[in-house]
């Protein structure tokens, strides 16, 4: 069997024409553009709209996410561990649901010579102590150096002290009389 050579003729190397002159090439990319084009109406239109609170701001947001945790994380809001997130990080999200999100404050303490500095969801001073395991004395002093002015924050200190209150024993006609300073 011996293989025979076939000049080349131009015309059987043209593409297939359709009806109307149009080739299957450029029938190929509108088909595709139409099916693109149907994909991203169709992901646009089950976007879940979802209400988001967070740093005083109320916004809409829409989402293919499932879960709280997932939209913030979407949504580039990130997190401090004090932080309260409503409904929790895990929950299911729906349409038309609203997630908030409150802030833990910074604070800032002073007490026995350190600085400790932290966020929390307590508002009042005694609140703040006891949750940095602060305790105070019956004599010691608590300044409260800088109230937060704002918002949801009215009245909430940012920045306290507490002056440790030292006994002091005084001698006064022979008998001792304890007395506190700070």
């Amino acid at each position: 069997m011996t293989l025979k050579e076939e000049a080349w003729e131009p015309e059987k190397h043209i593409p297939p024409r359709l009806v109307g002159g149009r080739s299957f090439g450029v029938l190929s990319a509108l088909l595709f553009l139409s099916l693109a084009a149907l994909l991203i109406v169709g992901y646009q239109q089950t976007l879940m709209r979802l209400t988001l609170v967070a740093d005083g701001e109320v916004r809409t947001v829409r989402t293919h996410q499932t879960t709280v945790g997932a939209v913030l994380r979407e949504a580039g809001l990130a997190l401090h561990p004090n932080d309260v997130v409503k409904p929790g990080l895990a929950a299911p999200v729906y349409v038309g649901g609203t997630i908030t999100v409150h802030r833990a404050r910074p604070v800032v303490v002073e007490v026995d010579g350190r600085t400790i500095e932290a966020r929390t969801q307590m508002t009042e001073t005694f609140g703040i102590l006891a949750e940095l395991d602060v305790t105070v004395g019956e004599h010691d002093q608590i300044h409260v150096l800088s109230p937060v002015s704002g918002d949801d924050m009215e009245g909430s200190p940012r920045h306290i002290r507490v002056d440790r209150a030292a006994a002091v024993e005084v001698h006064e006609t022979g008998s001792p009389v304890l007395r506190f300073h700070t």
